[in-house]
Order: structure tokens, then C-alpha cells, then sequence
């Protein structure tokens, strides 16, 4: 079968258009039901399968397949971009700014700048949710090794048991069909749930830890099961040339206007869902926050503006995977960074709807000066071979995480993950027998300053 006829029977099977043509295909897929433990035929091969198309997804599948990886990247929604596109999560927020991100932003700032201030990638910009979906779409179009598939969710897993498990592929469900598996030798969980880790049985925490588990500066004195605060995210745009809104009363927590305030990205309704963990609890919490913004909504039609609501409420905290290392603040205000380091970060603490370092009275905690660093082990799933989890749900503390979780920072895990899959890939080995200092060489070659 040729490379075209592939992909022809590919987007009928999927159900969606696939971007690039290099993933590695085994013999041709038949339809089938996979079960988690279940033995795996017919299934289409990759070598590297990433889940989840958004800001660490992304540049986990650009970097692995950079790095000669042939790459799946799956997305659950019809586009991919993540909590940028769906959430209007669309400003850039910490730093710093390197790496495939800054190659992202540097296309966003040249041809979807709305401020007129080109050139100037920093906090406080924001760009529309499309003009996302159009960046991200090219970057991968021009990866003739990353195949993506949208609308085309994992729904289970395929495990082989041993001393350390192995994911060897997920399950994805087409509409009206049965699944169709898919085998990879490494693969990246960027779900920003958790989606792969938890289906296969990894060790995940969730809520807030008391301040003694790992002896820290912050944090309560004990443990509860409540998250980060949940946001609706509007878009405001100018519907007549003389209309004039007044920010203060918004309402929400802040709101950042575009060039002349022809568009103000506000976050709009704050509310807590009960378990951000659950679909059914988020839509309540959703429904909650849309109740919330009425107001608002209708004060800004008054003055002559237009609000477009983000399709899916912002979530900012879900699980988080146990890793070989557990993420904490402790690790962010150490004086030097660890050598094992494979990400940077500047962002505060930032955990919303608490008194511990977020949004309700900030807690200011000097943090590494330079930048705290994120070690290699904090993206590897406990008890996996193959296994690595990146974004929101690293292996990280609930307060450490709140730092962490935003856009520049999580595409460098991303991006280490990506390079760490391909070396394995390439060597033939496991990923925790990778020499660190290697795939430290590979970041700094693709912008990371480590």
C-alpha cells in the first residue's frame, strides 16, 4: 500500500484530516476491540505516541521527531492546542520563553500580532485562540515524522507486565466503529489529565499536601482534597467603532486589553469544582461559571462589545502523576539548580483559590535566582519503562505545581520528553538509562540555555 493510500484509509478510519505522513506503519490495521491487557493485532505502529495536542504535547512531538522519531501525536478535540484554544488560555504567562515556544512566538508575534508590537515576545501578550491553532497546524504540517490525529481520544491502554510495566500503546475510540490500537516503543503522556498514567494504574496524587510531607517553607498544616480554583475565560471584542468598557467593572479576577482595547482577554467567573478529575463535575462547575458571567457579559453588550465565552472552562489542576522524583517548592528555591535538570522556570507560585502562594494574597517566596530548575525524573511515571508524563500533571506538590503549570514551561518538558523518547528510540534502551548530559546537549541545541 502506498504512503497516500495509507493515509486515505487512515482519515476514513479516524474520521479526521492527519497532518504528515511519517509515522511508521505496521501491517494494515483492521478494526478491533482492544482491552487493556488484551493481546494487541493488527495495530498501527509508531515509535514515539504522544497524547494530548497542546503546549507540552506539541513540542514533545516536534522534538522527538526532530530528533528522527517517527511520532503519532493524538488530540481529543477537532483541532489541536490545547487549554490555548479551548480554555482562551491564549497569554503568555512566566518565562522563560526558549526553545519551541519561542519558535511559536515568534510566528505569532510576525503574523497574528494584535498589538502592533512585533518582536517583542514577553509576559502580558496574548494572541487569539485561532491565530494558535493556525502556528501549531504549520509547525507540524512542516514535520514530515509527526502524523496528527484530532478527534481521536485514548480510551484505554495496552500494558505488558513486568519488574517495570511497559505501555506499549493506547486504544483510540472512532465513532460508530470498533478501536483502533496503536504501539509505540516511548510514550508521552501530555493529556493534561493524566489520561495514559491513570489508565494504566500509576500512582497519582491529587489535592493539596500538608506542608510537613516533604518538610516545607509553605503550605497547610494539613491535607485536603481541594485544587485550584477553575476559570471561565472571555474574549471581548469591539463591535462598534466609538464603544468604550470600563475594566473596573468587569468584574473577575484581571483583564489584559489588545491594541487600543478593540479586544480584552478577561478572566471572567472563578468558581471550585468539587473534582476537577471528573467530566461530570467540571460541567457543573462550567455551568456554575457561565451563571457567574451573565453579568458581565450583558454589561459588555451595553457598552458596544461582544463576549466570546472559551468552549471549556479552564482547569488548572488535575492529577498528578508520582514520578521518580516529586516536584516541590523546596526544589524551587534551592540555591543552585539540580544537574539533572532538563527544564527552566521563572514563575511564581501561583495556586489559585489558596492563601499559600496564590491568587487570595500572594505569597511572595524568593525563588532560585536565574530560574529554578526541573529535573529529568520528575517526568518519569513510577514503576513504567516507557512512560513519561509532562504539562500540568507531573510528577509534582500541589503548591510547586501551581508554579510550573503555564505555558513556556511545560512546552520545555515537552520538549525534553520528546528528546529523551527519540534517543531512546535510537539506543535501543530504556529511558532511565540515558545519560542526562546528552539530552542536555540536544536542548541547548534546540534554544533550551540549561
Amino acid at each position: 500500500m502506498t504512503d497516500r493510500s495509507r493515509r486515505q484509509f487512515l482519515q476514513s478510519a479516524i474520521g479526521t484530516p492527519l497532518i504528515g505522513a511519517g509515522a511508521a506503519l505496521a501491517a494494515e490495521p483492521q478494526p478491533q476491540v482492544i482491552g487493556s491487557r488484551s493481546p494487541v493485532k493488527d495495530a498501527i505502529r509508531t515509535e514515539v505516541l504522544v497524547v494530548g495536542a497542546g503546549a507540552s504535547g506539541v513540542p514533545a512531538a516536534l522534538a522527538a521527531a526532530r530528533s528522527g522519531a517517527k511520532v503519532i501525536l493524538l488530540e481529543e478535540d477537532a483541532v489541536p492546542g490545547g487549554a490555548t484554544v479551548d480554555m482562551f488560555v491564549s497569554m503568555i504567562c512566566g518565562g522563560p520563553v526558549v526553545g519551541i515556544c519561542a519558535e511559536m512566538m515568534a510566528m505569532l508575534d510576525r503574523d497574528f500580532d494584535l498589538d502592533n508590537k512585533q518582536g517583542t515576545i514577553a509576559e502580558g501578550r496574548w494572541f487569539a485562540p485561532s491565530a494558535y491553532v493556525q502556528a501549531i497546524s504549520r509547525m507540524l504540517r512542516a514535520e514530515p515524522n509527526v502524523d496528527l490525529w484530532c478527534s481521536a481520544p485514548a480510551t484505554d491502554v495496552l500494558i505488558s507486565e513486568g519488574a517495570r510495566n511497559r505501555v506499549r500503546g493506547v486504544a483510540v475510540r472512532r465513532p460508530g466503529q470498533p478501536s483502533q490500537a496503536i504501539e509505540a516503543d516511548v510514550i508521552i503522556d501530555a493529556s493534561g489529565t493524566a489520561l495514559v498514567a491513570a489508565l494504566a494504574g500509576c500512582e497519582c496524587r491529587y489535592g493539596t499536601e500538608a506542608r510537613s510531607e516533604f518538610n516545607e517553607p509553605l503550605g497547610p498544616k494539613t491535607a485536603s482534597d481541594a485544587v485550584q480554583l477553575c476559570t471561565l475565560m472571555l474574549l471581548h471584542q469591539r463591535l462598534r467603532p466609538d464603544a468604550q468598557i470600563d475594566h473596573r467593572k468587569l468584574g473577575g479576577s484581571m483583564s489584559v486589553p489588545s491594541h487600543e482595547n478593540n479586544a480584552v482577554l478577561h478572566w471572567a467567573g472563578t468558581v471550585r469544582c468539587s473534582d476537577t478529575r471528573s467530566p461530570f463535575a467540571i460541567a457543573e462547575a462550567h455551568q456554575e461559571a457561565i451563571e457567574e458571567v451573565e453579568k458581565i457579559v450583558d454589561y459588555a453588550y451595553r457598552c458596544g462589545y461582544v463576549a466570546h465565552m472559551a468552549p471549556k472552562l479552564g482547569v488548572r489542576e488535575s492529577c498528578r502523576v508520582v514520578g521518580d522524583h516529586v516536584l516541590t517548592v523546596n526544589d524551587l528555591i534551592r540555591p543552585e539548580r539540580p544537574d539533572d535538570t532538563v527544564a527552566l522556570g521563572t514563575y511564581r507560585l501561583d495556586s489559585w483559590g489558596d492563601s499559600h502562594g496564590g491568587a487570595a494574597g500572594r505569597t511572595h517566596l524568593e525563588l532560585t535566582p536565574g530560574g529554578y530548575g526541573i529535573p529529568l525524573p520528575t517526568l518519569f511515571a513510577r514503576g513504567f519503562d516507557n512512560l513519561m508524563v509532562v504539562g500540568k500533571c507531573l510528577s509534582a506538590k500541589h503548591l510547586a505545581q501551581s508554579a510550573v503549570r503555564v505555558q513556556c514551561i511545560v512546552a520545555q518538558m515537552g520538549q525534553a520528553a520528546g528528546i529523551a523518547a527519540a534517543l531512546a528510540v535510537d539506543k535501543q534502551t530504556d529511558l532511565r538509562a540515558l545519560p542526562v548530559r546528552e539530552i542536555q546537549t540536544h536542548l541547548k541545541a534546540m534554544g533550551i540555555p540549561l
